[in-house]
């Protein structure tokens, strides 16, 4: 292990001074003699926050999404129904029924993923995975921001948020909140963009 690495492992809450290179660093802070008094989870907490606020903002914008899709599958199916009324379609669209359904299942599926995500559950996380990697196909922006949160879901720090010992750590420090909002803000303006790309393409 270099000198950097060394340091680097110094600066981690989570990493003990003794590291058996076999089992988790995170089994070894909490089960090998890690203290869990209340300073010990806030300073945990604060090592992971911006990382913490970055995870729940794809959460948010997985949030956004999946209205997103919910609205234009609602649309379709209320425009359809409006035009049968009208006697201006013929017959039933069962083909614009079955992309109104697709759209809301996504959505539903979407909206299932980022309470997830921003809970920090199992489940959350690989549905999280499972978008990013089909979002990667959305070149260029859907490519940088999946590619983006797939580095932030599966990084070291990532997991750990991830882990049943992170929720210990969440239930003892619920007064500690990320107040940098530049990201959130900077994420929101981004996933506008790429709504507002949906609409022209589809319109």
């Amino acid at each position: 292990m270099t000198a950097g690495q060394d340091e680097m492992n110094s600066n981690d809450p989570t990493t003990p001074h003794y590291q058996n290179p076999y089992e988790s660093p995170t089994t070894q802070s909490f089960d090998g003699g890690f203290s869990t008094d209340l300073g010990d989870f806030e300073q945990i907490r604060q090592y992971h926050l911006s990382h913490e606020a970055s995870i729940r903002s794809f959460g948010l914008l997985y949030w956004f999404g999946g209205g997103v899709m919910l609205f234009l599958g609602g649309a379709m199916i209320v425009q359809s129904l409006m035009d049968i009324l009208d006697q201006r379609q013929i017959g039933f669209p069962f083909e614009i029924i079955m992309i109104s359904a697709v759209y809301i299942v996504v959505g539903l599926l979407q909206i299932t993923v980022a309470r997830g995500i921003r809970k920090f559950t199992p489940n959350g996380k690989i549905g999280g995975i499972i978008f990013g990697m089909i979002g990667l196909i959305g070149f260029p922006i859907g490519t940088l921001l999946s590619g983006y949160m797939l580095y932030v879901l599966l990084s070291a720090k990532g997991k750990f948020i991830f882990s049943p010992q992170y929720q210990q750590v969440l239930k003892a420090t619920p007064h500690i909140v990320y107040k940098n909002r530049i990201v959130l803000l900077l994420l929101i303006i981004v996933v506008l963009i790429v709504i507002v790309a949906l609409f022209a393409s589809i319109l």
